[in-house]
Parts: C-alpha cells; structure tokens; sequence
C-alpha cells in the first residue's frame, strides 16, 4: 500500500462514517487559509517531509490528526465540544487500530484562535503501519452496501439512506435480500428514510422485523403482502398502498392505526399471535372466511369496516372492539368472548350470531352493535351501558328485564316474551355448631381418589388434622361423585372396605348420614368402631344386628348410647336403603386411640354395605336445638324430606 493509497482508506472511512462535516490531508495553517471550513472538522498529516514516499510502499507513519469544532464567545460550550470530538476520535482511532495496526497513541486539548474564530479540540498522534501483506494486515470488513437507490450498513441488516429525491415514483427492488445476496437480509429501515418516495411495483422485504411509523406512506405498492418475520406494522406505514389477495402476518403482534388504510385485501388475513390492530386499519380491505384471532385483545374503530368475513368470529381473549369495526362482516354462530368489556357502536351491525351471547365482564354494548343477530340467551356484566338495538333481537325487551333485575351481571335467557333471570341459587347450608366439634368428614371436601375413583384418604374439614386412610387398594372405598337423590351430592361407597384414623378421639354426641344397600343386615355390619377387639364393651358405637332391619342394642356396652334416626328415637335402621341420618349421644364418652368406619373392629366379614355423605363428632353432648340445628344443616345439604 503506497502513502497515496493510505490517505484514500482514511478518507474514505471519514466518508462513509459522516463524524465530521470537514476534513482535509494539510497542514492546520494552510488549510485554514485555503479551505472551506464546516465544523466539526478534522485536519491530518505526517510528519515525513519527504514526498516522494507518496509513491513508494513504507511500513511505518507517525501521524497528526487534529480536530476541531467552534466556541461560543464565552467559552460555555468548550466541554461540550471536548467531549463530543472525543467520541468521534474514539470511533476513529479504533478503525486505525483495525486497519492500520496503530500504537503509541497520544492525546493533547487544545484551545486557540484562528482567523477571528474562537476553536477547541484535541490533538492525536500515533503511528500506524501502512504495508498490507497477507501476513501483517488485518482485511476491513464490507461495513456499507449501495445499489444506487439506498444505502445498506452491513452490521444491523438495516437500509440507512435513500439516494432517491423525495416524492420521485420509481419502483422499489427486491429487498428480500439487499442487492440479491443472501448472506444481507434486509431487517430493518431505518426511521423515515424511505417515507416520501412514492414506491410501486410488488412488496419484497419479506425478512423485515419491525415497519416504522409513516414507513411507506406515499408508496403505492400493489400486489400480495407476505412479512413472515414481522412483529409490528406502524402507524400509516402502507396508507396509500393498494394490497390484494391474502394477508399474511404470521408473527406480527401490533398493526397501529391506518397501517394498511387503501389496501384492497379480498382474501383471508392471518393473525395468529396478534394483540392489537388500531382505528382503520384495514379500513377499505374486504377480507373474507373466518377470522381467528387466538391473542387479540384490541381492534380499534372501523379497523375493518369494509370487510365480509362471513363465518365464525373466533377471539376469545378480545376485551374492546371499537365503532364500526366488524359492520359489514356477516360472522355467524355463537358469540364467546369471556374478557370482552366493550364494544362501540355499530360494530357487529350486519352480522347474523344466533345462540349463546357469552360475554360475562361486558359492560358497555353500543348502538346497532349486534344490529341483525338472534340471540337466546345473554351472559353479560352488571351495570353494563346499552345502546338502542345493541344486541339485535329483542333488544329493547332485554334493556327493560336488565333493567328490571337492577342490571345484574348473569345470563338472560329468551323466553318468548322476556328475557328471564334465573333467581340467584341459595347459598349452600353451614355447619353451625362448632363448639366442640371434633371430626367432619363430608364427601366434598378432602376426598383423595385416583383414577379408578379408590379413595385412599378422607381428610377431616373441622380443622383438627384428623385423616382418615386405607393403604391396601383392595380395601380402599369408592367415591361416587354425585348422587341424583341426594342434591347431587358425592359419597363414599363402602363394600369390604374401610377407612382408619389412629389419632386419639373423644366422642360424645355423633351424626352419620348413611344408607345400607340390602333390605336386612346380613351379620355384624360395623358403621362406628375402633379398628380392633378392645373390650367387646367400650369399643363400638354402630354395628348392626344380624338378619335384621336394626343396630346391635343387645350386647354388653358401657357407654350408654341414646340412639335416634332422623327424628325417632329407635335403633331400627328400615327401610335400610333410604339414606337417613343416625345419631346419638352417649352416657359415658368414648375415649378411643384409633376409629374405624364401614368395618367392625377388624372382624372378618363384618363390613357396612353402602354410602356414607357426612359424618359428625363432638365431644360433648349437645342440647336439643343444637341437635336440630345439626340435623337441618344435613337435611337442606341433600334436599332430604323426613
């Protein structure tokens, strides 16, 4: 590399990186004597003074390179300047460092008067190796591409700079990839580059990421859009383009307002992952088919005005829908969008959903929105703002009965002649009685089961911790997770089963909500014991009398049980299929380490055959109305009429 060649790299990197408006290869003096001068500029030499080395191959340089911008007449912009000539000096030297090899760097302020002009800068001064061998020289990378209409910086995949004058019509190139070379994709463009030139022909940048704000406002494309790779459209960017066909945004997530404004889509749009698509959007496109939308939450005023879609309508996380936005789409079938919280006016006008209307958090429906639809029934908000003709059919039935029932949130079913508001469901009954209260098990609360419905625990819901359980599968009862007789209400189903707790309980007054599946007790059934033979006194509570209709009050016990079903006082269980309640309190408390339900004290053969809802420990004995309010609490549950 010859000096003369040296000096063109340099000018030509000063060029293409624009860091100063002036720079000149001379002497300061004479260059402020002979030169126009635009700040900031740079001034460079070497110290050699030998010219001939301009045509001959030299290794080593040591170089000057001062740069300088103007002052203010008070000086109060000298650190400004310093620190902004620093940068481009930074920027500047790394290049000699890249290219040129450079070392020994040395770096001086400077602040002087030249000519009647107030300056400051900096001096640098290093040297740099000039020979360009394969062995000795780093090659400089391709940084900038040019097809003579734009500028390419190789680095950020982004077009920098449009050589074409503003308003000009010319038609674009295919920018797929810049200058057809695969290896530079065209990612991005930088902000209002390419705006004013009035481009036509075909869109081809189909590996660009993000579309800027008024990007190609006055451009004039025709043809298909397909932007695989895009994830947002800005505002106006094709406003005055004239898209046909399909539209196929795979990856975009926002299209800002008037994005695709004159654009004549007539085929199907794909959006899988969008979130927003701003007022007139695609205001004079008329897409057609389904529009399926899973991520949408946002479609802005008259977004698609112009459209006729005309099958499902499919965007279940939308949450508002802007005036005009759907008015001329014919969508039908059901109308599901759970998040949705308003839509404007006019905004479904001509479409024909019919059914279901499930929109449980709307709370403010326009005029006309749903101007042409039939709906059955209505799921919608409380004090939702209505609209005239808001959702179609019957719309002014709707507002008086919403009216009517104080704007409730709920469905409102179609009659005929109103729409009806089921009465709100009672709420479901409470257990009372807490003092005392030793054990709850209730089938709806704290069941473990696996897939063959095999219940391995039943965790006690008075919050004592007390958990009833089976290890072996074989004698694990089932759960059966509604009874149509009993309210709908699951049970535990025992048959050669049983459930033990060896947590240490007094029992004093209980209630067990139960049936039994024969018409007679085969043998010793056990309802209510401990797990083994204790005494054969103090160790049952309820164990049935063989081919009978009865439980065991014959043989020797302690505790003295006063026993009752439903509101008897008996020991007869009959008819033994029909779930009753059985309590009772006894004399003596029963102080137990361990319990067993639906088996006999481990005695073979003596398992209870049939259902278990609820069962009730206290321990103490409780007084009449509390029994009462026990057993009312047990009839409203399971709807039992005794």
């Amino acid at each position: 590399m010859t000096f003369k060649d040296f000096l063109i790299d340099i000018d030509n990197f000063l060029a293409n990186e624009q860091i100063f408006a002036s720079y000149y290869y001379g002497y300061v003096n004479n260059v402020f004597t002979e030169k126009e001068l635009k700040y900031p500029m740079m001034v460079y030499h070497t110290d050699a003074i030998n010219h001939s080395i301009l045509q001959n191959s030299i290794l080593y340089l040591k170089m000057n390179f001062f740069v300088f911008d103007k002052l203010l007449t008070d000086n109060s912009n000298v650190l400004n300047i310093q620190n902004d000539l620093l940068k481009k000096l930074i920027k500047f030297s790394r290049f000699l460092k890249l290219k040129h090899y450079a070392e020994n760097f040395n770096l001086v302020a400077i602040s002087d008067e030249a000519y009647s002009e107030k300056i400051t800068g900096w001096i640098l001064d290093c040297i740099v190796k000039v020979d360009t061998t394969n062995d000795s020289c780093w090659e400089e990378p391709v940084l900038y591409l040019s097809d003579g209409i734009t500028k390419y910086y190789v680095k950020d995949k982004i077009i920098i700079h449009c050589y074409v004058e503003d308003y000009t019509e010319i038609e674009m190139p295919n920018y797929d990839y810049y200058n057809g070379l695969t290896e530079y994709p065209v990612n991005y463009i930088d902000k209002k580059v390419l705006r004013d030139v009035k481009w036509t022909g075909a869109f081809n940048m189909k590996n660009l990421i993000k579309i800027n704000n008024n990007e190609f406002y006055n451009g004039k494309f025709t043809g298909i859009l397909n932007l695989p790779v895009c994830i947002k459209i800005g505002d106006n960017a094709f406003y005055n383009s004239k898209f046909t066909g399909n539209c196929n945004l795979p990856v975009c997530e926002y299209i800002d307002y008037s994005a695709f404004f004159y654009s004549l889509f007539n085929g199907t749009i794909n959006l899988p992952v969008c979130i927003k698509i701003g007022d007139n959007a695609f205001y004079k496109s008329v897409f057609k088919g389904a529009f399926e939308c899973p991520n949408l939450q946002t479609v802005g005023i008259s977004a698609f005005q112009y459209s006729q879609f005309n099958d499902v309508f499919n965007c279940p996380n939308l949450q508002t829908v802007g005036d005009y936005a759907f008015e001329n789409s014919v969508f039908n079938g059901a109308f599901e969008c759970p998040n949705l919280t308003s839509v404007g006016n006019y905004a479904f006008e001509n479409s024909v959903f019919n059914g279901v209307f499930n929109c449980p958090n709307l709370t403010s429906v326009g005029e006309y929105a749903f101007g042409h639809s039939n709906f059955s029934e209505i799921t919608i908000g409380a004090n939702a703002v209505l609209g005239a003709y808001c959702i179609g059919a019957h719309s002014a039935k709707f507002i008086n009965d919403y009216a009517a029932n104080n704007k409730k949130a709920g469905t409102y079913v179609w009659d005929g002649q109103h729409w009806i508001f089921p009465s709100e469901p009672k709420p479901e009954p409470e257990l009372l009685i807490k003092d005392g209260l030793r054990i709850w098990l209730k089938a709806d609360y704290g069941v473990v089961y696996d897939e063959d419905n095999k219940v391995s625990e039943w965790n006690d819901a008075s919050g004592n911790g007390y958990i009833f359980s089976q290890s072996n599968p074989g004698k694990q009862p089932l759960y059966i997770p509604s009874i149509d007789s009993m309210n709908h209400k699951p049970t535990i189903k025992f048959d050669n089963s049983t459930l033990t707790s060896i947590q240490q309980i007094t029992i004093r007054t209980f209630f067990i909500l139960t049936n039994f599946d024969n018409t007679t007790f085969p043998y010793y059934c056990g309802l209510l014991t401990r797990i083994n033979v204790i005494d054969a006194n103090s160790d049952f509570i309820l164990v049935s009398w063989p081919d009978s209709t009865h439980f065991d009050n014959g043989s020797p016990n302690s505790l003295g049980i006063t026993l009752f079903v439903n509101n008897i006082q008996t020991y007869d269980f009959a008819p033994l299929k029909t779930p009753k309640i059985v309590y009772g309190y006894l004399g003596n408390p029963a102080i137990w380490d361990d319990i067993a339900l639906g088996y006999d004290r481990s005695i073979p053969g003596r398992f209870w055959r049939g259902d278990v809802y609820e069962v009730i420990i206290y321990d103490r004995v409780l007084d009449t109305t509390e029994i009462e309010q026990v057993k009312n609490y047990l009839k409203e549950k399971y709807a039992m009429d005794f």
